[in-house]
């Protein structure tokens, strides 16, 4: 608990539109939409998973990261989806792997950890 309000079980940032730059909107948005307690941005980029999002053809159309208990298609399903992304790879030991619904990502952070 943080001031007595139960977080969200997990929280995402976009850092970086890869393809329109830092003005895009879409640079500091934070999911899950509609949560308002969430861990603090700075905890999410310090302590949480690297994550990119691409288009059909492979393009990186958005990075950031996530922190929390998630399953590991939150922001693509949450956001990327909606502005043409169709995967979500995740940094794992130096190199980019692709998020697999049936090898889920063991979470950042567990479910009991609050902010």
């Amino acid at each position: 608990m943080a001031g007595g309000l139960t977080l969200s079980k997990y929280t995402w940032i976009v850092t970086k539109d890869e393809l329109d730059g830092n003005v895009s909107e879409a640079v500091g948005k934070i999911g899950p939409p509609g949560e308002q307690h969430r861990f603090r941005f700075n905890r999410v980029i310090t302590g949480g998973k690297e994550f990119r999002l691409l288009t059909e053809d492979g393009q990186i159309k958005y990075s950031g990261f996530i922190l929390g208990d998630y399953r590991g298609e939150e922001p693509l399903a949450e956001y990327g989806r909606h502005f043409g992304c169709v995967s979500i790879q995740y940094r794992e030991r130096g190199r980019w792997v692709k998020f697999d619904r049936d090898h889920p990502l063991e979470s950042s952070v567990p479910l009991s950890h609050t902010a």
